[in-house]
């Protein structure tokens, strides 16, 4: 069971197809957890171990409320939310492309970053892929930066129109998140390196204060609205 392509953006407004490479496969089950953008420090770490990762998040959950948190980061809240589907596969000795719906997660049409496995159903094989993160969206991320500046531009994915009032946060190497602002009617919005913002920490719990931002340091944007979310990472 493999992925047949390295691509991680699936259209919210699609089938939202997830596309496999099958071999030796007659039932296999797509298992999907939601992961809410206040973890992205942690599932975006290069050395992550997902299995120890999902223990620890889950247990960090289990503590923590959104009313923790402060207003301008209350939507980065969440529930790791789990959903399954078992498909049916004609078995082939070959290598065979197959691609399946992800609609059956609960609130399907809204955006989410979600965690893939994919497992075998049957006892007599075991097989099953390894863990691929998706971004389910309808936000396009593009961005600009410079040593003075960081420039992002907002755009539907579906319609190529921009994005204004959506939230966007920033991910540095020390997994602080930075609330950056709210893009304006063109779908931008402009920060200065050095600039002043507020920005929360996840440790025993969480720590809010405001920084100085360093755009050398930033490893990842976030974009949220009501129904929608999404990342990228930032080239060095």
């Amino acid at each position: 069971i493999g992925f047949f392509n390295q691509n991680n953006v699936i259209e919210r407004n699609s089938k939202q197809l997830l596309h496999l490479n099958l071999k030796n496969v007659d039932k296999f089950t797509v298992n999907t957890i939601s992961i809410p953008p206040i973890y992205l420090p942690s599932v975006l770490d290069r050395s992550v171990e997902w299995e120890e990762t999902l223990k620890e998040l889950s247990s960090h959950q289990e503590k923590t409320q959104s009313d923790d948190l402060p207003d301008e980061f209350k939507e980065l809240w969440g529930e790791l939310t789990k959903n399954k589907q078992i498909f049916n596969f004609q078995k082939n000795y070959k290598e065979k492309p197959f691609s399946v719906p992800l609609t059956h997660r609960k609130d399907s049409g809204k955006g989410s970053v979600q965690l893939i496995k994919v497992r075998s159903e049957n006892p007599e094989l075991e097989a099953e892929s390894s863990y691929k993160l998706v971004r389910i969206t309808d936000i396009g991320i593009t961005y600009k930066r410079s040593s003075k500046n960081l420039l992002i531009w907002l755009t539907s994915i579906q319609k190529g129109i921009p994005l204004s009032s959506q939230k966007v946060y920033a991910l540095d190497n020390q997994s602080n998140i930075f609330y950056l602002g709210a893009t304006n009617s063109d779908g931008v919005i402009i920060v200065k390196s050095g600039s002043l913002n507020m920005a929360i920490k996840r440790g025993s719990g969480y720590t809010v204060n405001e920084r100085h931002i360093d755009l050398s340091k930033i490893q990842a944007l976030m974009a949220i609205s009501n129904d929608d979310t999404s990342f990228i990472k930032i080239d060095k």
